[in-house]
């Protein structure tokens, strides 16, 4: 369910939405050519945004992992980076600075 969309805030129409955009042009360009990406935002909304933008624009075969300001495990933060280190058919990470 994207319970969470509802209450995320949609980002000013000439920031968010043009980055996002151009994001989702060029990680099929990155991910054709062998790339693997990582994408840092400031903000836990602005990745939900993105998440959802992948997965409405890429489709969800599109694997990716995540780490937020919501998982405060050390542990579960670290197999995170091992599994995107791991898997090289993951080619998106997403990360809070």
């Amino acid at each position: 369910s994207a319970g969470w969309l509802k209450q995320t805030p949609q980002p000013a129409k000439d920031e968010g939405s043009c980055k996002i955009k151009f994001l989702m042009q060029l990680l099929p360009e990155l991910r054709k050519e062998g790339h693997r990406t990582l994408v840092f935002s400031q903000s836990r909304q602005m990745l939900d945004l993105i998440e959802h933008a992948v997965q409405t624009n890429l489709g969800h075969s599109w694997n990716f992992c995540r780490i937020d300001g919501s998982i405060s495990s050390i542990d579960k933060r670290q197999q995170q980076v091992d599994k995107f280190k791991q898997d090289a058919t993951i080619p998106l990470f997403l990360l809070t600075t």
